[in-house]
């Protein structure tokens, strides 16, 4: 069967950014297709510069030339905001929305089901969190604790560039800098 990633965003406006997170996923998770899903209204952004229409014109012409990109506009369809889980569900699958920043909290809990590979997709702002010593004062071990659960078991982190709003710099895994204390444990995930 075909393996399909969904890749959710405001895409206000779609970018060379986008396309090379879209391509590196499917390469890195042998993905058959990436669907981009426009959101009518993105819940966590003020508002969109470009209509849904706009938007989902910019994508299609972004995404033509790649037969494993495809366009779906199920989000666009419904009233706002969107939430990607409800696009999962609509997909058929089924959704487990968690807290992100304690990832290691999802691992623990899928390996009572599961011993296959866990694929966790996430930005360098959340990879920025995961690193947050303030998410894990209530463990003895923090950071280094949470790291050691979260990677128990096969785990993949497929870590996508993010565009640095202020600086215009694209950070990728390899670029990222970890707290310095958390430096060498950074390595080891990378």
């Amino acid at each position: 069967p075909l393996s399909v990633g969904v890749f959710g965003g405001s895409f206000d406006p779609v970018h060379v950014g986008h396309l090379v997170a879209a391509e590196q996923a499917a390469e890195h998770l042998q993905l058959g297709q990436v669907r981009f899903v426009p959101a009518r209204r993105h819940p966590f952004k003020a508002g969109h510069h470009a209509s849904p229409e706009d938007r989902l014109a910019m994508v299609a012409a972004a995404i033509r030339d790649n037969p494993r990109f495809a366009l779906d506009t199920r989000e666009l369809a419904r009233p706002a905001p969107s939430y990607t889980a409800d696009t999962l569900r609509a997909l058929g699958r089924t959704v487990m929305v968690s807290n992100y920043s304690r990832f290691h909290n999802v691992t623990s809990y899928l390996r009572r089901y599961t011993h296959e590979r866990i694929v966790m997709v996430l930005g360098i702002p959340t990879l920025q969190q995961l690193f947050d010593e303030g998410h894990y004062r209530d463990m003895e071990g923090g950071v280094l604790e949470a790291v050691g659960t979260l990677m128990r078991g096969p785990v993949t982190l497929y870590v996508y560039p993010w565009k640095n709003g202020e600086t215009g710099e694209i950070v990728t895994a390899e670029t990222f800098e970890p707290p310095p204390g958390q430096r060498h444990l950074y390595a080891h995930l990378v």
